[in-house]
């Protein structure tokens, strides 16, 4: 058996709860087929057939460097409509309807396709000559698609530019449709003034919105009620060694009864991993015959699927129906989310799994070497 084979079937996870096999949809997150995911496994397909760019599983440049400029939404979508040529230019009207004429309306004389529009009519050609931008190596390109001439613009390292040039070509776009279906020629000043506002307008309220990044909230970690106990958890993964769990088992008054640490060879899925350090710290709980169990993991998701009780076939889906079942076994349970700060233990026993001292379960401590945690650990009183 090949070895990169070998390496996904290690990483199936086991469960701990009988259940039938069943049918799961690899390419969405929960295990169902759906029309969306369904349609980009198409596009995936038949970008891998065709070679299309931005369709693909890995977005092409062209792809990524449309959509990270810092231009409105509406002016991105008409660069991806450009790059791809879907713009509804008559040349693809009249294919479609021959009551189309597909001649250009400003020239008359050449079939208007989307480089024809943006690029050689004649108006298009005086529009960018007297533009900010020195673009006359380009104009003169005419036999290169218009794709090609966003992969020469992307690549100029000029951000100001590149964006500029966008607003620009949108600009065009624009003064040729207030043509076509309002009868007004616009003058290569009133585009130039659209598009330099539009652009201003745009940046200077993205920076108004722009807000300080929020200073992440100090949490302390908080005791269980009285006759209740509380595990925390938390996991490492370490590409190509595998996955470190960690658990740590108090009482009411924040005395340590158990800890784990433990090394896996396969490197999951951080949520995967997150959930399996979830799993163990309850089989710990369960085979000490405790009860009135609170989960606390700095893991989001594991938390919402837990509390969500929504059906879920993927491999992580499997784990919470396990942490459900394992939670059923107690009088009272809850999955609670927690800050890293309030976690610290739980995370550095993870960690401490990739260690050669690491000997996996340790009762009524912690290893040596992580004591000075508990020391230095605030945890507040309120329960």
């Amino acid at each position: 058996m090949p070895d990169h084979i070998a390496r996904e079937i290690f990483k199936i996870p086991l469960i701990h709860i009988g259940c039938k096999d069943r049918i799961a949809w690899h390419y969405s997150a929960n295990g169902k087929y759906s029309v969306k995911s369904g349609y980009r496994v198409a596009l995936s397909l038949s970008a891998q057939t065709l070679n299309c760019p931005g369709q693909s599983g890995s977005p092409s440049p062209l792809w990524k460097w449309i959509w990270n400029l810092e231009v409105p939404p509406k002016v991105r979508v008409f660069m991806w409509k450009t790059a791809h040529g879907r713009l509804p230019v008559r040349a693809a009207l009249h294919r479609r309807s021959t009551d189309t004429t597909p001649y250009c309306q400003r020239c008359g004389t050449t079939i208007e396709t989307v480089e024809h529009t943006l690029r050689d009519c004649p108006w298009s050609q005086f529009f960018w000559r007297a533009s900010p931008l020195r673009l006359d190596n380009l104009l003169h390109t005419t036999t290169a698609s218009i794709a090609d001439m966003l992969m020469v613009i992307s690549k100029m390292n000029n951000n100001d530019g590149e964006c500029l040039f966008a607003m620009l070509l949108w600009a065009l776009w624009r003064a040729r449709n207030v043509l076509i279906f309002q009868g007004k020629e616009m003058s290569h000043m009133q585009c130039f003034d659209i598009a330099l506002r539009c652009l201003n307008d745009f940046q200077s309220n993205k920076l108004r919105g722009r807000k300080q990044p929020a200073m992440p909230q100090q949490m302390d970690w908080t005791p269980p009620p009285e006759g209740h106990f509380k595990i925390n958890t938390d996991a490492s993964v370490m590409k190509n060694e595998g996955t470190g769990l960690g658990a740590v088992l108090r009482d009411h008054a924040g005395n340590i009864l158990h800890t784990r640490s433990e090394h896996l060879t396969v490197d999951y899925s951080v949520e995967i991993a997150e959930a399996l350090a979830c799993r163990k710290g309850l089989l710990l709980a369960r085979d000490l015959h405790l009860d009135h169990i609170q989960l606390e993991t700095d893991c989001m998701k594991v938390v919402q699927a837990h509390n969500s009780h929504q059906s879920d076939l993927s491999y992580f889906g499997t784990i919470i129906n396990d942490i459900r079942s394992i939670g059923n076994s107690f009088s009272s349970f809850s999955v609670i989310f927690t800050r890293r700060t309030a976690n610290t233990i739980a995370h550095n026993l993870a960690k401490f799994a990739f260690s050669n001292s690491c000997n996996g379960f340790y009762s009524g401590s912690l290893p040596p070497e992580l004591d000075f945690l508990y020391f230095a650990e605030d945890f507040s009183s309120e329960s």
